[in-house]
């Protein structure tokens, strides 16, 4: 059955586009870069990149409230982690609406709140000054080489020195 009303429509991208935006904000695993071979104090030094799929922060070391962030990067996760979900949204979303329409509208409803609220907060961080916008991660010679980039726990399994925070 599909979902007719004007909620409806707009409820699975806008769940996608609030799942999306949230595991970007709440799942960190950590990235390796060449800058966690050094050994002396530096402006990276010691620093692992994040998130998932592909690392787009790395966090400064002026504050812990600092953030490098890559626009691209950021854009390329989003868009790969909402597509992802939006299958498993639409589905969902169907199958409730032929079972229990009112609980699928008031689920309809929350996820465009969902939405709202999640790029609400990541304009928030960026409008703050939290996360500052890069042209990419580079390493310690001031390039970007996301070659060089891996999971953390690749990059230990195979004898690099640990990156920590």
């Amino acid at each position: 059955m599909r979902l007719v009303t004007p909620i409806g429509t707009i409820a699975a991208p806008a769940w996608s586009v609030a799942i999306a935006l949230a595991v970007t904000a709440l799942w960190t695993p950590r990235w390796w870069h060449p800058d966690c071979a050094l050994r002396e104090d530096g402006p990276n030094a010691h620093l692992a990149s994040f998130p998932f799929p592909f690392p787009f922060a790395e966090p400064s070391v002026a504050t812990s409230l600092e953030w490098f962030i890559s626009p691209g990067l950021l854009a390329i996760d989003l868009f790969l982690i909402a597509v992802a979900v939006l299958p498993l949204a639409l589905i969902g979303l169907r199958r409730l609406a032929g079972w229990a329409p009112i609980v699928a509208k008031v689920l309809s409803a929350k996820g465009i709140a969902a939405a709202a609220l999640a790029i609400a907060v990541w304009v928030l961080f960026f409008a703050i000054g939290a996360f500052r916008p890069t042209a990419g991660i580079g390493d310690y010679t001031g390039r970007t080489r996301p070659w060089n980039i891996m999971p953390a726990v690749l990059a230990e399994a195979l004898g690099k020195p640990a990156c920590t925070r």
